[in-house]
């Protein structure tokens, strides 16, 4: 066991020295093996706890008249970025609809001009300029 970690503590050692590319790829590798390890984990989990929908052995025609197929983890997926994206154009909708209402439903006039210039300085002694403080 001892020997396994040497070399792991020397490889590692070697990636820290060496060039920005090397570390590059050893850090895209890791990762993609590391997501693999979880996404593996995860679907292993899946199958475990979610419930089978075979048939059981010796009544296959039984199964199939009374049993409808359960959704598969796509469908499931699927179903539920369409309830999300309907869920979003709702909210965009709406988020539309009262900002429409707010600027011309309700009379009010949204003005884009410059400010005028009401403020004449006649009169007034001049600054003194000088150099800024340091």
């Amino acid at each position: 066991m001892k020997r396994i970690t040497d070399h792991f503590e020397r490889k590692l050692a070697d990636i820290r020295v060496s060039d920005e590319t090397t570390k590059t790829v050893w850090l895209y590798g890791l990762t993609t093996v590391a997501s693999l390890i979880v996404i593996g984990l995860w679907l292993g989990y899946q199958q475990y706890t979610l419930p089978t929908v075979a048939a059981p052995v010796g009544a296959p025609q039984l199964a199939a008249r009374t049993a409808p197929a359960a959704p598969g983890i796509t469908d499931t997926f699927r179903v539920g970025a369409e309830t999300i994206t309907a869920s979003l154009g709702v909210r965009f909708t709406r988020g539309l609809a009262l900002l429409k209402n707010a600027f011309l439903g309700s009379g009010n006039v949204v003005s884009v001009t410059g400010a005028e210039r009401n403020f004449i300085p006649e009169g007034l002694a001049p600054l003194e300029h000088g150099a800024l403080p340091k």
